[in-house]
């Protein structure tokens, strides 16, 4: 500790106003209030024990300063401002931290809903092709049993008269054939 003490020394041989506490705090850029005045109250005592003058008498000023109740009132303005600032900043740290997991949080959604709104398109495509494909079948089925266009029916009926006029001639042909042979029966008989 020694060390520090020489190294926190300068500061209050160079300084000469009564506030010159918070002026170490500051200029020594402590963040914990507990290491700050333990390293102060290190140099009063190494301060008080030295041989030299100067430094007792500055000793005993910053210690009689120590005691001022507006000093007193300044340093815990100092180190509740500090608090604020560093509550601040972590705040202002958790912010954008959150902010960072948010925009990464909505990178992720979005490329979910992407994905969500793709499956979906796909499902409407398929859902759409699928009605597409019924009513193509529909429509197969409809034509299947149309009722018969005029041609087709002339052709059929054609072709009806055609079988009737082979059926009345094969019949006419089976009828002569069965009296013939009845005839042959007969005279055979």
């Amino acid at each position: 500790m020694e060390k520090d003490v020489q190294e926190y020394l300068p500061y209050f041989l160079n300084e000469g106003h009564e506030y010159s506490v918070l002026g170490f705090f500051k200029h020594h850029n402590f963040t914990k209030k507990s290491l700050a005045h333990f390293a102060l109250n290190k140099c009063l005592e190494y301060m008080s024990l030295s041989t030299d003058p100067e430094l007792k008498s500055k000793a005993i000023e910053v210690k009689e300063t120590l005691q001022d109740f507006k000093c007193k009132q300044d340093i815990n303005n100092y180190w509740k401002s500090k608090n604020r600032e560093k509550k601040k900043k972590t705040i202002e740290t958790k912010i954008e931290i959150a902010e960072k997991k948010s925009k990464l949080c909505d990178a992720e959604q979005h490329v979910i809903v992407k994905r969500l709104v793709y499956k979906q398109d796909n499902d409407v495509r398929e859902n759409f092709n699928a009605e597409i494909i019924k009513k193509r079948e529909y429509n197969q089925d409809i034509e299947r049993e149309q009722p018969i266009s005029k041609s087709c029916k002339r052709k059929l009926k054609n072709s009806l008269e055609k079988t009737e006029n082979n059926k009345i001639r094969l019949l006419g042909y089976q009828s002569e054939n069965s009296e013939l042979e009845d005839d042959e029966m007969m005279k055979i008989s």
